[in-house]
C-alpha cells in the first residue's frame, strides 16, 4: 500500500525489451536515494505503478513490466530520460500523509490544459473513459503517482490544482497539454460505484 506522497523523482536511463515468455519490458530508473534504500524483491511505485525491484546497485534499479501493466501505463512509450515519480510502500505504524493508494494504474488520461494561478498550478484532464463514475469533485485520486483533490469535474472533464510544494516535488511541474498520465482512482469510489451497479 501507498499514500500518493512522491519521496523522490528518478530519470529512466534504459528500456529493455523482454522475449514473449517474461516481462514485456524492463525499466532501468536512476535515482540514488531510492535505490539505497531497496533489495531486489522490494516493491516500489514508479509514476503510480507498484512494480518490483529486480536488481538494484546504489544509484538505480530495474523492474519488469507485465504487459497488463504496460497496457494500463504510459509506459508503452516509456522513452530513456523520461521522468519518473517514485514511492516505497508505506509501513504499518507510519503516518497516512495522503491517501489509501494501491499502487494499480487503472488507465491513463489526457491532459487538457495547465494553467498558473494564485492557488497554484491547475491542469484540467480528460474524464477516464469506463472510470467517471469513480472520479468524484473534492476526493482524491493519484495522478502519476501523486495524490490529488479533484477540485471540480463536469460530464467530460476534471480538474486538479497543485500547491507549489507538489509541484516542486513531483514530476507533474513537466507535464504539458497533449501529456498521457498514470491515473489510479479512489478505491472507496470503486466499491461505491461496484456496488451502485449490482455487480
Amino acid at each position: 500500500m501507498y499514500t500518493g506522497i512522491v519521496a523522490a523523482t528518478g530519470r529512466i536511463v534504459d528500456v529493455e525489451r523482454g522475449p514473449a515468455d517474461a516481462c514485456e519490458r524492463r525499466l532501468t530508473v536512476d535515482c540514488p536515494s531510492i535505490a539505497a534504500d531497496l533489495e531486489p524483491g522490494d516493491s516500489v511505485a514508479i509514476s503510480g505503478a507498484c512494480l518490483t525491484a529486480e536488481t538494484v546497485d546504489d544509484e538505480r534499479f530495474t523492474a519488469g513490466l507485465s504487459g497488463e501493466t504496460t497496457a494500463r501505463t504510459w509506459f508503452d512509450t516509456a522513452a530513456v530520460g523520461d521522468r519518473v515519480n517514485l514511492e516505497r510502500p508505506v509501513r504499518a505504524n507510519a503516518r497516512l500523509d495522503g491517501h489509501i493508494v494501491e499502487g494499480t494504474v487503472d488507465t491513463t488520461t489526457e491532459v487538457l490544459a495547465r494553467e498558473q494561478t494564485a492557488d497554484g498550478l491547475r491542469f484540467r484532464l480528460e474524464l477516464p473513459e469506463g472510470y467517471a463514475d469513480q472520479v468524484v469533485e473534492k476526493s482524491t485520486l493519484t495522478v502519476e503517482g501523486v495524490s490529488l483533490t479533484v477540485v471540480d469535474r463536469d460530464t467530460e472533464t476534471f480538474a486538479l490544482t497543485l500547491v507549489p510544494e507538489t509541484t516542486a516535488r513531483t514530476t507533474l511541474d513537466s507535464v504539458e497539454p497533449g501529456d498521457r498520465v498514470n491515473v489510479e482512482t479512489n478505491v472507496l469510489a470503486k466499491y461505491v460505484d461496484r456496488l451502485h451497479a449490482g455487480a
